[in-house]
């Protein structure tokens, strides 16, 4: 009997509709279903749609609390999960069924979702990938670093039975350390048996390390070893702060005349003069300086400061402190 019903059935819609036979029942398990209708498979859901088909969620019944997962485009989800399809946002339903917003999509709009290794991605989203870091564009693509994962990428360091963060930086005695994002410990090789001090004790005085001091006529330092280091002038060479000329005295510094030349006293108690003919009102003017001639114009280096030749046989020098 109902095989003779769904002859007539077939036979009405081909009638009806030409030489194109439209299925609008499904059968299924020695059942009869109309199109649209819903109906029950053990612990699942079925619907008879209109092209004939039989569709079922796929719930596992031999479970006491079956999962419930849902088919969509492909793809298993399970009972509440949302699913992004182009501009809309689907739902896998307690009951198998997907049920989607039905926005019109505007291509220049809709934002990129990324298929990358079984898993879907908003635009912008970041993940990893083993060792890797990604990220999933405006345009659908995915994005990784591409480092070795082979060599084992670490966040901390083990040193010396102590743990330190990647980039965090210690002592180990006087060397420096780093620990770095493979695990490792890099650190400097001063030799820690040379001890380090803050201070210097010179003469029965104490400094710090990099102080400058004097002594006698020589300049000292105390440096990073508790070391003092010197100059080794021979300090028993007289230094004079001022000068006799011609039963004259003058301090160190002074310029003065001397006919129509021009003098200085030296730090050394020297003087020295230019060296004009003064009898000769047209004579081209020379400097001395330090026991050297210069010609007007000339440029002397002293020491960190520079010197210069004038027109009048003196000489002028800047004033720094070397």
């Amino acid at each position: 009997m109902k095989i003779m019903l769904v002859i007539v059935l077939v036979l009405a819609a081909v009638s009806a509709r030409g030489d194109r036979p439209v299925p609008i029942s499904c059968a299924y398990k020695g059942e009869l279903y109309r199109a649209g209708e819903r109906f029950k498979d053990e612990c699942n859901n079925c619907g008879c749609t209109r092209a004939g088909e039989v569709v079922c969620t796929k719930m596992n019944c031999d479970d006491d609390e079956p999962k419930v997962t849902c088919e969509h485009k492909g793809r298993e989800y399970n009972a509440g999960d949302a699913i992004r399809d182009d501009c809309n946002i689907c739902h896998c339903l307690r009951d198998g069924n997907v049920v989607c917003t039905s926005k019109a999509c505007d291509r220049d709009d809709v934002e990129a979702v990324c298929e990358y290794k079984g898993e879907q991605y908003e635009a912008g989203e970041r993940f990893k990938d083993d060792c890797n870091n990604c990220g999933c564009t405006r345009n659908g693509e995915v994005i990784c670093t591409k480092r070795n994962c082979d060599e084992e990428t670490k966040d901390t360091c083990d040193y010396k039975g102590e743990q330190y963060e990647a980039g965090e930086r210690f002592k180990d005695e006087c060397n420096n350390c780093g620990c770095t994002r493979n695990g490792e410990v890099i650190c400097t090789k001063r030799n820690c048996d040379e001890e380090t001090k803050d201070t210097c004790d010179y003469k029965g005085e104490q400094y710090e390390a990099g102080e400058r001091f004097k002594d006698d006529c020589n300049n000292c330092g105390c440096t990073r070893t508790g070391e003092v280091v010197c100059t080794k002038r021979n300090c028993d060479e007289e230094t004079k702060d001022t000068c006799d000329y011609k039963g004259e005295q003058y301090e160190e510094g002074d310029r003065f005349k001397d006919d129509c030349n021009f003098c200085g006293c030296l730090r050394d108690g020297a003087v020295a003069c230019t060296k004009k003919i003064c009898d000769d009102d047209k004579a081209w003017a020379a400097c001395e300086y330090k026991g050297q001639e210069y010609n007007e114009g000339d440029q002397i280096r002293d020491d960190c400061n520079v010197c210069t030749c004038l027109r009048n046989g003196a000489v002028t020098c800047t004033k720094k402190a070397c």
